[in-house]
């Protein structure tokens, strides 16, 4: 992303309940306890009204800088597929699908894993199905 954190906090926080939004759609996309016993088919309904809600609520974004940020993040949120958020680990990791980004310059590797920790912070890019370097 090209903007600032100071940038990407204040669209965030100017709006709250899209913000809130995202907040659900990504624990409903991966805490291991939102669906417990649950169909699939839960899991992706919620999923997909969770979008819905957030793109319908993008309607009333005041800015357009506020609307670039908050669809990057609802963007990288879907191309998200494991993260450790609801483990206890100090670090958090997410493996992201950069190639369903359509934002990312060409190539875009195959996978993206992301690690943030208070010791360490690092991108891993692979461009195949198996890694052949570390961080």
């Amino acid at each position: 992303m090209t903007w600032s954190q100071d940038s990407i906090a204040h669209a965030l926080l100017e709006e709250v309940e899209v913000t809130g939004r995202l907040m659900r759609l990504f624990r409903a996309k991966f805490d291991p306890e939102m669906f417990d016993g649950a169909e699939p088919a839960d899991r992706d309904d919620t999923l997909a009204e969770l979008n819905a809600g957030i793109i319908s609520a993008l309607d009333e974004v005041a800015s357009l800088e506020s609307d670039r940020i908050i669809r990057a993040f609802l963007s990288v949120i879907n191309a998200t597929v494991r993260t450790n958020a609801f483990r206890e680990h100090i670090a958090l990791a997410c493996k992201i699908l950069p190639q369903e980004l359509d934002w990312i310059p060409e190539p875009r590797p195959a996978y993206e894993i992301f690690v943030c920790s208070p010791i360490l912070e690092g991108v891993h890019l692979r461009f195949g199905e198996v890694a052949r370097g570390g961080l």
